[in-house]
């Protein structure tokens, strides 16, 4: 084999590393429990700000009364799971808030997701690597929003 043909075939090997390095792959929202077990849905704004437990601190903006509907809309987004740092919530954005049953809770933006597990107190900021388009997310808020502000 030619030096040539053999720095061909490397530089190919390094070409396809990058291109699967950055690929998404295309998932549905990883719910952290059943979403039958949802008691409570909110649109909240995170603050940087932290309560006494190390929790991000949350002014509720809105509370969800159509669950079945809204855990649909949330549903029908496309999440991506994207291999890499997982950015967490950030202050100042508009979050998702499902509140489970078991008072575990997890706060949903199109960048970032945090969780807190209530059997361990357990609270993770930056808990997983989905993302969905920022112009779906945004409109699954604005619509509920709008809600709110018609009632």
């Amino acid at each position: 084999m030619s030096f040539k043909r053999l720095v061909n075939i490397v530089c190919i090997l390094i070409s396809s590393f990058f291109v699967f390095a950055g690929c998404k792959a295309k998932d549905g929202y990883p719910y952290m429990n059943n979403t039958d077990e949802i008691k409570s849905i909110e649109i909240v704004l995170v603050n940087k700000n932290k309560d006494v437990y190390g929790h991000d601190l949350q002014t509720t903006l809105v509370v969800i009364e159509e669950k079945t509907q809204f855990i649909q809309d949330l549903s029908a987004i496309e999440f991506r799971h994207v291999f890499g740092y997982a950015y967490g919530v950030a202050d100042g954005e508009t979050a998702v808030k499902l509140i489970y049953s078991n008072n575990d809770y997890e706060l949903i933006t199109a960048v970032g997701i945090a969780r807190y597990r209530a059997s361990d107190d357990d609270y993770t900021h930056n808990a997983g690597t989905y993302t969905c388009s920022a112009e779906d997310f945004d409109a699954l808020i604005s619509k509920y929003m709008l809600k709110k502000e018609t009632n």
